[in-house]
């Protein structure tokens, strides 16, 4: 059996398999049971269809709680609002490159909707406290997982430190905001990144829409 726990599947894509029938773009079972908890499944694409779960003719199942799945059941605690994220396609705005940003924002419907029974205990001991009978405490980002009123769903606990960005319709480097070299060009990538009281955001002298 599978356990999926606070994970983000986004921008997968599957085709048909072996046995002509569609396949998940998010997940596809194939034998035994998949458990998915806290977890992110959006923009998959099983073609020809547009599911992101699929359950084939072998036995096993596929047990969702808790999650946000695009075009997923809506049972056991599971729902389909639109994840918010940060910038999904990142600077480059193409999905599936290093640059992508899954973060939640502020206004992300899966900030504190995971469970916290849900998460995995930390068997390898990460913050090393001699403890591997407590949950996991990190995230992707190495940042407190366990913060209150409860966890987040996906990889990512959403956390708000105070952010400088610049933009600079003329600049030419990374378009990554974090210097005047590498400044976004478009002011709408500064905004959507800033989350809290403490961001600033430098704009270079032009025309922004």
């Amino acid at each position: 059996n599978t356990f999926l726990r606070n994970s983000t599947l986004f921008g997968n894509v599957a085709n048909q398999d072996n046995f002509n029938t569609e396949t998940g773009g998010g997940i596809n079972r194939v034998a035994g049971s998949i458990n998915v908890y806290n977890s992110i499944l959006w923009n998959n694409d099983n073609q020809p269809g547009n599911g992101v779960l699929q359950n084939s003719e072998f036995t096993g199942t596929v047990l969702t709680q808790n999650n946000l799945i695009q075009n997923g059941p809506l049972t056991n605690g599971n729902i389909n609002f639109l994840p918010v994220f940060v910038q999904p396609p990142g600077p480059d705005n193409v999905i599936g490159t290093l640059d992508d940003n899954l973060r939640l924002k502020p206004s992300s419907p899966g900030l504190n909707y995971g469970q916290l029974a849900q998460q995995p205990q930390d068997l390898a001991d990460l913050d090393e406290d001699a403890n591997t009978g407590e949950f996991v405490p990190f995230d992707r980002d190495g940042n407190t997982r366990l913060v209150v009123p409860s966890i987040d769903l996906g990889r990512y606990e959403f956390y708000c430190a105070p952010q400088k960005f610049f933009v600079d319709a003329t600049a030419t480097g990374g378009n990554d905001g974090s210097s005047w070299t590498n400044a976004f060009r478009e002011l709408q990538d500064a905004l959507s990144l800033a989350c809290g009281v403490g961001d600033t955001i430098w704009v270079a002298d032009g025309t922004y829409t």
